[in-house]
């Protein structure tokens, strides 16, 4: 499938299983994120075998208290320049351009979806532990 130049908005997972007190990790990879905003909210359902939906869709707030359902949230920082290189905002020497070929631009797409299924099994994760710790008591 060839996403390139559209927007991912829903990404589903089916057929898998994740028993009570396990995890399951969904990776998402992506080409290129913004750089108009720090943050990145992903809302997400979590359908359950006996078909109960948990909604993670709660945006939290500042000056809030913590939803009960909160919605995963990716913080987004700069990068930071790696040792012996230059420093972040300080252009080196110009590189020749790489070629670039009609695949380059394939991947963003599929890029997107893969951070979209990251924080999803971060938010999975988070809800496990949440069950966990709400069924110790």
């Amino acid at each position: 499938m060839n996403l390139a130049g559209e927007a991912v908005s829903q990404i589903t997972w089916t057929g898998g299983t994740i028993k009570p007190g396990q995890y399951q990790d969904f990776q998402v990879t992506v080409d290129q994120l913004p750089h108009d905003t720090d943050q990145l909210t992903f809302k997400a359902l979590q359908t359950y075998s006996d078909g109960k939906v948990v909604r993670w869709i709660d945006e939290a707030r500042q000056s809030q208290p913590e939803p009960d359902n909160p919605a995963p949230v990716l913080h987004l920082t700069q990068a930071v320049a790696p040792p012996g290189s230059a420093a972040p905002g300080v252009s080196a020497a110009p590189k020749a351009p790489a070629a670039v070929s009609s695949s380059d631009s394939t991947a963003r797409g599929p890029g997107i979806a893969g951070l979209v299924v990251g924080v999803l099994g971060l938010a999975v994760a988070a809800i496990v532990l949440r069950d966990r710790r709400a069924a110790r008591g």
